[in-house]
């Protein structure tokens, strides 16, 4: 059976989509969590499922199990749906508060750059299967869209978005400045900038029917107080948005990171299947991505020349581990040393700070 959305992950995120494809989807429309853990996805489906019960909507939502690394089982479930949506990866965000190690105090040092390949592993395999088997499918990655879509993009894979971080500083700066929709709004802003960004890294530029935002840091602080598990309720409510738009073939003006494979985070139009950069009069194309890939130095890691690349901060936390680090690494080949590292690092004590 094919259907409508397919959605990777069990967690926090891909639970926050769920809610929201169960708050705003239209029916009849159909969706599958696929999971690790069967249990854990049909506790999901069924969660959605009864929400979209309450809006006497025709949603339908099943549950599947899989090891993403079976390419053939993968296929099958990614075959015909109309969009896929990656919510998993090889590294979680909360392990540096859950489950603290020499690893996170190495991504600490680092940057979070550093998970990189962690991050594209599940979302690369998913959009291979995607390529391979259903090339009309459309692929959203939620997970580091910043950095991870130009990856995949480079790799030749499909993807059509990201979700999150740009769209949560917008719908912030929307909120404060009291506009009822983003139409006029234009927002250029990275994952490293979704919280106070970090020393000679720039503050995201915002725009209000064309004139420049001022006091962003002061407009996004609410925003940049708030636990970061929690902005995922923010991600996913705005993910659904996208997806019915695109499931019903509706237009509406919103902000993207990765669109079509680009670095960083835009603003957007979207009418259905298709997504639109929509600047600010004034600046291209060209120059927002040169902004949106200087602000990704400060991540710690990015693609240049199809290659991924540390900072001189996270080669320095590095050194100790990877001495014979090349200046690029191909994606597969850096996360395999990675892997050795962290899982030896994961038995290392954290230095009280």
């Amino acid at each position: 059976m094919a259907f409508d959305v397919v959605v990777f992950g069990t967690g926090s995120l891909a639970r926050a989509v769920c809610h929201s494809l169960a708050a705003q989807l239209t029916g009849p429309a159909t969706a599958l969590i696929v999971g690790r853990s069967r249990e854990r996805a049909a506790e999901v489906a069924f969660i959605a499922g009864a929400r979209a019960a309450t809006r006497d909507q025709d949603l339908r939502f099943a549950a599947a199990d899989l090891d993403l690394e079976n390419t053939e089982a993968l296929e099958g479930l990614v075959q015909d749906a109309r969009i896929c949506v990656v919510c998993a990866s090889e590294q979680s965000p909360w392990e540096r508060t859950t489950s603290p190690s020499g690893w996170t105090e190495l991504m600490g040092r680092a940057g979070f750059g550093v998970s990189l390949p962690f991050q594209a592993h599940l979302a690369a395999a998913v959009a291979r299967a995607v390529g391979a088997r259903s090339p009309g499918t459309l692929v959203v990655n939620a997970c580091f869209p910043d950095a991870v879509n130009p990856v995949l993009a480079a790799l030749g894979l499909p993807i059509w978005c990201g979700v999150g971080n740009v769209a949560v500083v917008a719908t912030a700066l929307q909120l404060d400045l009291g506009l009822p929709d983003q139409t006029g709004l234009h927002v250029l802003a990275h994952h490293a900038q979704l919280h106070t960004p970090p020393p000679g890294c720039p503050e995201a530029m915002a725009w209000s029917d064309g004139t420049p935002v001022t006091d962003v840091s002061g407009r996004l602080a609410t925003q940049r107080s708030v636990r970061r598990a929690e902005l995922n309720e923010i991600t996913g409510f705005a993910a659904g948005r996208l997806i019915d738009a695109a499931l019903r073939g509706t237009a509406f003006a919103t902000h993207l990171p990765g669109p079509s494979g680009l670095p960083g985070g835009y603003p957007v139009q979207v009418r259905g299947n298709d997504i639109e950069l929509r600047l600010p009069a004034g600046l291209s194309a060209a120059e927002a991505v040169a902004w949106n890939e200087h602000a990704a130095r400060f991540d710690g890691a990015w693609l240049s020349e199809g290659r991924i690349v540390f900072s001189p901060t996270a080669r320095e936390a590095l050194r100790e581990h990877l001495p014979d680090a090349p200046d690029g690494w191909e994606l597969d080949e850096l996360r395999e040393r990675l892997l050795a590292v962290r899982r030896r690092l994961r038995a290392v004590t954290a230095r009280v700070p």
